[in-house]
């Protein structure tokens, strides 16, 4: 009887630190991992972040028999962006709950692992796809729509002047749908890799060896650096709001220069931007601090039933952006952004594998 009480608590001890390690890494993604690959710039961030919450979720639900630890490891993220990054927008944290749920759902139901992984990876890329065509659709209304098509045919009209152009061709539902397939087609990618991930990170363990050696050396290459004070980007500082701000600009100005363009295109834009700022204001100032005040509020309390893990994670957070640092440095040999997936692939290991604990003792941040 003791023996198989010692073997079930030694058990539940490893499962316990495994989804412990896992949720700090999809906490670390959600918090922090973003604004590194911005810095690093590289595109399509927003894809590279939904599509690790995709393999974390799947690796807490290989780890525990338990599917309700999902909800849990959701609400602790959560809770840390809202602690990490309190200038977070609300959409942020419901698109974070609505993937814990999605896998929660999909993982309770569905007992093929890897094709739950797939499922979970397409419906929270396209979801993430169609959330940011719906918000631009709500700030700007379709007048940014029927203004991106109208460019459209000006491009054609002015390139293809020789050919004849078919004014019906809607150029902003081709850029639609082409943001949408990009978002499938990465779900399916990161969907398939969450699915074998196992076998993956044996494939790729050797890395991990070798950076647990170096903390041994304590080579100078993983001392931790302090970081810098990050400032909030005004949400006119935004590369999305600065592109549409020049898009306007320029449509206002050709609706002037060519009278193909339709007369009242100049007024609708304005209109558009008009509606846009009041919108914004309306949701940033106004209703989001109120929205937000109440969601911390609640995770507040909350924050007691789980301090000690919330500890224990940001504690890990400097470590993490070593980690990063490491592996950056590792791949500077290859060039462009053929060095963008190795990077990806040896961080992924080294933040799930690493000897962290070792990495503490040799550092003093």
């Amino acid at each position: 009887m003791y023996k198989e009480n010692h073997s079930y608590k030694t058990q539940f001890n490893k499962e316990l630190i495994a989804v412990s390690r896992i949720t700090a890494l999809w906490a670390f993604s959600e918090a922090a991992f973003g604004g590194i690959l911005h810095a690093l710039k590289i595109p399509f961030t927003g894809l590279f972040i939904g599509g690790s919450a995709v393999i974390y979720l799947s690796l807490i639900a290989h780890s525990t028999d338990k599917k309700s630890t999902l909800l849990k490891s959701t609400l602790i993220v959560i809770l840390i962006k809202a602690m990490v990054s309190p200038h977070t927008p609300l959409n942020a944290y419901f698109a974070v709950f609505l993937q814990g749920l999605f896998a929660y759902l999909i993982f309770s139901f569905l007992m093929n692992k890897k094709f739950a992984a797939l499922l979970l990876g397409i419906l929270s890329l396209t979801y993430s796809a169609f959330q940011k065509v719906f918000v631009l659709t709500v700030v700007f209304g379709n007048t940014l729509w029927e203004s991106i098509d109208a460019f459209g045919i000006y491009l054609m009209n002015e390139f293809l002047s020789a050919v004849s152009v078919d004014n019906t061709i809607q150029l902003s539902y081709i850029l639609i749908g082409a943001y949408g397939i990009v978002h499938i087609l990465g779900g399916i990618f990161f969907g398939i890799i969450a699915g074998n991930i196992h076998s993956w990170i044996t494939n790729n363990s050797g890395k991990v060896k070798e950076f647990n050696e170096l903390i041994l050396r304590k080579d100078e290459t993983i001392i931790l650096q302090k970081d810098e004070v990050k400032k909030k980007r005004k949400w006119w500082k935004k590369k999305s709001n600065i592109v549409v701000l020049i898009f306007a600009v320029l449509m206002m100005v050709l609706s002037y220069t060519n009278p193909e363009l339709d007369d009242n295109l100049f007024f609708k834009i304005i209109i558009m931007l008009i509606r846009s700022i009041i919108i914004m204001y309306i949701w940033f100032v106004l209703l989001s601090p109120i929205i937000i005040k109440w969601v911390k509020k609640y995770l507040m309390k909350k924050q007691s039933d789980y301090s000690k893990e919330v500890n224990n994670i940001l504690a890990l957070f400097p470590y993490f952006k070593g980690i990063i640092n490491y592996s950056w440095e590792e791949t500077k040999g290859i060039k462009n952004y053929k060095r963008i997936f190795p990077f990806l692939k040896n961080s992924f290991v080294l933040l799930l594998m690493a000897d962290i604990e070792t990495y503490e003792e040799n550092n003093t941040i």
